[in-house]
């Protein structure tokens, strides 16, 4: 009970910053009038309205907006000068990363047994760019960024049968999730021993299947048609001037590079990490950084799915290097003493 009753207080404490982090959306600026944050007008119809209100993908990344749609039913007329769908969708948001960072402290906790540590990589995850920039701005990458945490969690503590589950939700979130996610734990699962191979291997077929039917069903259910994979695909697929040239575009962008700010954290700290998490974090980054190229994504969008799937990494090797270097710092003073 006092260990619930903690981890309770710690997931208020990060929610509250995840609030604070994301306040200047609610009268400071608007997302929708804001360069590079145009995707969240159709988050926002979504919220106001119903799906045939936005257009193109975004109208059937639902899971945000929908679960907004209540707050700022209730909220509507209450909020003083505050956008109604701004706080509605800065709640949900703030939870969803809440969430992530706090289950971030429980894996940090649970492999190295280090309370400090576990705070450290949490507040580290919520320090980077994109939570703040783009996670709490009126966008849905919170709950994928969050599904992968899970889908993380569920890996490393071998939960098999919560990862179907956590294709439904993330099929409901964002379809980058599928192919994503799909290359993420088979990486892990070949990393890693093979004394569960058949559970894990169905585990991760199932993840699949559910969270591509999920979005063929959204899919299919807004536009009153049957939508295929094929046709997904083909309707992401939008490579004009070509994958390299596109790849150019990607890595030109300052919102990936502050993004990946601490990727030399990750080296630093290589040999305290899991190699399954490892391995399975730079594939999954690489398949998100490809789907960039598919489709012709900026790099602010394609540093979201990236920081979705490595952001957590980065986060724990800050911690890690932290610990590292204040040990260091402690033998020295001993020494010198």
């Amino acid at each position: 009970m006092i260990k619930l009753t903690l981890w309770l207080a710690w997931f208020l404490l990060l929610f509250l910053v995840c609030f604070g982090l994301g306040y200047p959306t609610l009268n400071r600026y608007s997302p929708p009038a804001t360069h590079g944050l145009s995707d969240s007008l159709q988050y926002f119809h979504l919220v106001e309205h119903a799906p045939h209100a936005a257009s193109g993908h975004w109208k059937y990344r639902i899971l945000v907006p929908f679960l907004a749609k209540p707050i700022y039913w209730m909220v509507r007329g209450h909020v003083g000068s505050w956008n109604p769908v701004s706080f509605a969708l800065l709640v949900v948001n703030s939870i969803f990363c809440a969430a992530g960072a706090s289950l971030l402290s429980l894996l940090a906790f649970k492999t190295y047994q280090n309370a400090m540590l576990a705070v450290i990589a949490s507040l580290a995850y919520l320090l980077n760019f994109t939570v703040a920039n783009l996670d709490l701005s009126g966008l849905v990458d919170s709950a994928e960024a969050f599904w992968f945490l899970a889908l993380t969690w569920s890996l490393m503590t071998r939960r098999w049968v919560i990862l179907p589950l956590i294709g439904l939700f993330a099929g409901l979130s964002k379809e980058t999730f599928v192919p994503v996610a799909f290359v993420f734990a088979t990486v892990w699962l070949v990393s890693e021993p093979k004394d569960e191979w058949t559970k894990a291997s169905a585990a991760i077929v199932g993840m699949t299947i559910v969270g591509l039917a999920t979005v063929m069903v959204v899919r299919s259910t807004i536009d009153h048609t049957l939508v295929t994979p094929w046709q997904i695909a083909a309707q992401e697929k939008v490579v004009p001037a070509g994958f390299l040239h596109n790849l150019g575009a990607i890595f030109v962008s300052w919102s990936l590079w502050l993004t990946l700010a601490w990727l030399p954290f990750l080296f630093f700290a290589a040999k305290r990490i899991s190699k399954a998490w490892y391995y399975a974090a730079a594939a999954g980054a690489g398949t998100a950084l490809a789907l960039g190229m598919w489709n012709n994504a900026s790099g602010s969008d394609t540093a979201r799915p990236i920081f979705n799937v490595l952001g957590p990494l980065l986060a724990l090797s800050f911690a890690l290097t932290a610990q590292a270097v204040q040990r260091s710092v402690s033998r020295s003073g001993e020494s010198l003493s």
